[in-house]
């Protein structure tokens, strides 16, 4: 066929035209560069890190706790039951309630509930129970926990100046009609025994030193009225004619020793000055505030003597002394009146020092049972409020 003719005749014309080679060339690849390996690194697993975002919370407020309703009006005469509660008395025109009241929260509530016109609760050693008085004259004592109330018994003479004997079993108290017999009532069954009658009239102010053996009273005296018939009908020459006879009528210290039987009265104090705040000292010595109305500057003085009037002496006299009251472990704590207003003292080993500084208003003290805690009462425009020391500043509990 006349394509495979034209493919010889092509194919044979290249083959005649190829040169002829006198050598045999043999072709050789390029050389291949040698081969590193590379040693692979350690492949470090990090740990995944737990990244946690937390959310942002709107600002906190503070929680104000709303301020404590305090007790308002005529609130006087704190009676400390331990270092954190004391009783009050809350006085309106109408009646008197003493009040449980808490230092620290400034809660406060009623100790008796029912029994109106009540006298002052006195609180017993342990501060446990409180006894009373009620508009009757009976006498009563009350558990300050439970709130129950027991009549000691239905005896109604007149009673004043409730002490408590240190047992807690027994209470002494001055029968007030004119205060001539100082008498004891058994908690336990009532019964009612004559300490002290002697016949001498106006006993106030009884308390009972420490180891429970001897009682402290006042004796106040009235002046002789001499009186001439009045030459006319006329008030004011009554009133003009009128004497009163003042001598031998300053206040006197009296003490009785409860461990002697048939034991007498023994007259500690016998000088002119009037005597206020007596009290005894852990040693059984006396402690009194002495006051010299003769003087017009400077008329208190601090002293102190003996259960026997034998040894007396000035603790101190540089000062104008409201009020002194004792611990009971026998530190000084005085009120006392600087001029421009009143501040508190205490007094240990002759040596004075400032606590507080009060306001002219400022009336009265009162020392919690360990001696560590002050309360003031001050008057104010409403009544009377009561404070506690706290450092050098006054924090009220009432208002």
């Amino acid at each position: 066929m006349k394509h495979n003719l034209l493919g010889t005749v092509i194919a044979t014309s290249i083959a005649a035209s190829a040169t002829v080679l006198p050598f045999t060339y043999a072709y050789a690849s390029p050389a291949k560069s040698p081969v590193v390996k590379k040693t692979a690194k350690p492949v470090v697993k990090q740990s995944a890190k737990l990244v946690v975002k937390t959310p942002i919370k709107p600002p906190v407020k503070p929680v104000v706790k709303p301020e404590p309703v305090l007790l308002g009006g005529m609130n006087e005469n704190p009676r400390w039951l331990n270092a954190n509660e004391m009783i009050v008395s809350h006085k309106t025109d109408e009646a008197q309630t003493d009040y449980l009241l808490n230092v620290t929260t400034k809660k406060f509530e009623p100790v008796l509930s029912g029994i109106s016109n009540a006298s002052e609760l006195v609180v017993s050693p342990d501060g446990k129970q409180a006894a009373f008085i009620d508009e009757s004259g009976a006498l009563f004592v009350v558990n300050l926990t439970t709130k129950q109330v027991k009549q000691i018994n239905s005896d109604d003479k007149p009673k004043a100046s409730l002490v408590w004997s240190l047992s807690g079993d027994n209470l002494y108290y001055i029968e007030a009609d004119k205060g001539v017999v100082i008498a004891s009532a058994s908690l336990t069954d009532g019964k009612v025994t004559k300490v002290v009658d002697d016949q001498m009239d106006f006993k106030t102010d009884l308390h009972l030193s420490a180891d429970g053996k001897t009682l402290l009273y006042t004796v106040d005296k009235s002046g002789k009225v001499d009186a001439a018939a009045p030459a006319e009908d006329d008030p004011k020459m009554l009133e003009q004619q009128v004497k009163v006879d003042t001598t031998g009528t300053e206040s006197q210290l009296f003490s009785f020793d409860l461990t002697q039987k048939g034991a007498k009265a023994v007259q500690v104090t016998k000088d002119k000055e009037n005597k206020v705040h007596a009290n005894f000292l852990p040693d059984g010595s006396i402690l009194y505030l002495s006051v010299d109305s003769t003087k017009e500057s400077n008329n208190t003085a601090v002293k102190l003597i003996s259960q026997d009037g034998k040894t007396s002496k000035d603790i101190i006299a540089d000062m104008d002394i409201i009020q002194p009251l004792v611990t009971n472990d026998g530190k000084l704590i005085l009120l006392v009146n600087t001029g421009t207003g009143k501040a508190v003292y205490t007094v240990e080993n002759g040596t004075k020092k400032k606590l507080a500084d009060l306001s002219a208003n400022a009336e009265q003290l009162s020392i919690s049972p360990d001696g560590k805690n002050i309360a003031v009462v001050s008057s104010t425009e409403t009544g009377s409020k009561i404070s506690v020391v706290s450092g050098s500043k006054l924090i009220d509990i009432t208002k």
